[in-house]
């Protein structure tokens, strides 16, 4: 534990925004925090002022996570070490999946 306590001060001091630093850590855990479902179902995307986006495959899994907003943020505290004050989700396929699916519709 004490080399992550070393890599986190010197994210710290290399990283200005405590935003950018609040994403890196919740993404970093994300899979640890909430397990291998939510990991393969739904992606953090990024933190803003203490508000956390979450894109999930589809709306079932956006409103079951939206049913474990405040265990996901107990858990994510304990894990990541980050006090989120609000999760928001919505669903879409990934940046990957958007991707593959743009270049189909141009190249059919």
């Amino acid at each position: 534990m004490g080399e992550l306590t070393h890599i986190e001060e010197a994210l710290k001091q290399a990283i200005k925004s405590p935003d950018l630093l609040a994403t890196i850590k919740v993404k970093t855990a994300w899979k640890r925090a909430l397990g291998e479902a939510a990991a393969e179902n739904a992606q953090p995307i990024r933190v803003n002022k203490g508000v956390l986006t979450v894109r999930a495959k589809d709306s079932v899994w956006a409103n079951q996570l939206a049913m474990m907003k405040d265990e996901m943020r107990r858990k994510l505290l304990d894990a990541a070490s980050v006090d989120i004050e609000d999760i928001r989700f919505f669903s879409g396929p990934s940046d990957a999946r958007a991707e593959g699916a743009r270049e189909r519709t141009k190249n059919p």
